[in-house]
C-alpha cells in the first residue's frame, strides 16, 4: 500500500493520549488530536 492509498482510505489525523503524572497532583491524561496532512502539522487539544 502506497503512502497516498494509506492517507485516503485512514485519514491524516492522528490521535494521541498523553499521560502526566505528578507525585503530589497525581495523574491526568491529556487527549491530542494533530493532522498530519495539515502544512505544519498543527496539533488540537481534545477537551
Amino acid at each position: 500500500m502506497t503512502q497516498q492509498e494509506w492517507r485516503r482510505q485512514r485519514g491524516t489525523v492522528i490521535r494521541l493520549a498523553i499521560e502526566a503524572r505528578h507525585d503530589e497532583h497525581g495523574t491526568w491524561t491529556i487527549p491530542c488530536e494533530m493532522d498530519a496532512g495539515a502544512a505544519g502539522c498543527a496539533s488540537v487539544i481534545v477537551p
